[in-house]
């Protein structure tokens, strides 16, 4: 049985220095998180991984709940905000 240093090979894909500003649509509220990993959002201070510091996230309306927004990096949902429920101060 070999080794994982002996299987290992570095990949070959290459990884962009940067990665391009996402594009998000006209009617998204756009966030922008600190580096804490914190951001606010109408009136609320809220937080997220920090690896997503210095990064834009957009808020859209949940379409199947009222009051409900998710937070979207590139096409990927991070968290939702419920504002019908009470939320705990950070």
């Amino acid at each position: 049985m070999s080794t994982p240093v002996k299987r290992y090979r570095p990949s070959t894909r290459v990884w962009p220095s940067t990665i391009p500003e996402p594009e998000y649509g006209p009617d998204d509220e756009i966030v922008k998180v600190d580096w804490r990993g914190h951001f606010t959002f109408r009136g609320h201070e809220l937080k997220v991984s920090r690896s997503l510091e210095k990064l834009s996230l957009a808020a859209r309306p949940n379409a199947e709940k009222d009051g409900v927004f998710d937070f979207n990096f590139y096409q990927h949902r991070v968290m939702e905000l419920d504002l019908n429920q009470p939320l705990i101060s950070l």
